[in-house]
């Protein structure tokens, strides 16, 4: 019987083939956090995450993955597979989402958990968090961006300037989201200072006078 060190990933011998996943995790788990990481593909870890309940996914994300020294490239990776690239000729049978953002590339549907799990790392990753939001921006989805606004309102890499390129240019429910975090944070009092004091954003959003 295989025995996992510290965290389960819900794998806790209640279903059929659980023993098999988690001798695939102790496995992963080695070689991520080692000097094997580089030599992981994106597609082996897709298909191991694939396999897990959501739980032990981000519990996998979280404690293995974002402490692998292979994060960024298996991340960008992760990223770049949940979407379909092209002009979306696969169709809306396949299950994917054209949002009309503008962009090329589908989200595509059944790969939501797994996008859903590395956004988790945004927080701990913020100069990988600012590369996938500009790449995010550049897609059809948008059912992830307020995620994504919450990150580059917390992110101290993402300066003033672009958020406040980032607020001037988004809807109103994003605007609501991006000053709901900057309340928040003393490190945007100086921009919603100047937004306020250029009228593009009420006084009773100063909370630091």
């Amino acid at each position: 019987k295989v025995e996992l060190k510290g965290f389960t990933y819900s794998l806790n011998g209640g279903f059929e083939g659980d023993d098999v996943k988690k001798a695939k995790a102790l496995d992963l788990q080695t070689r991520l956090l080692g000097e094997e990481a580089a030599k992981v593909s994106v597609e082996e870890l897709a298909a191991f995450l694939d396999s897990l309940p959501f739980n032990g996914r981000l519990e996998f994300v979280i404690h293995v993955l974002g402490q692998s020294p292979a994060r960024d490239d298996l991340v960008r990776g992760l990223f770049d597979w949940c979407f379909q690239g092209g002009e979306g000729t696969e169709g809306e049978d396949e299950g994917f989402v054209v949002m009309g953002c503008g962009g090329t590339d589908y989200l595509n549907t059944q790969r939501y958990p797994i996008m859903r799990c590395i956004l988790s790392l945004l927080g701990k990753a913020e100069k990988l968090a600012i590369e996938l939001f500009e790449k995010y921006l550049q897609t059809t989805s948008t059912i992830f961006r307020t995620t994504f606004l919450q990150a580059m309102a917390n992110n101290s890499l993402f300066i003033d300037a672009k958020l406040e390129e980032t607020y001037l240019t988004s809807v109103e429910n994003d605007k609501k989201v991006i000053m709901e975090c900057c309340k928040k944070n003393p490190l945007r009092a100086d921009l919603i200072a100047k937004l306020v004091k250029c009228g593009k954003l009420d006084r009773s959003f100063i909370p630091y006078a």
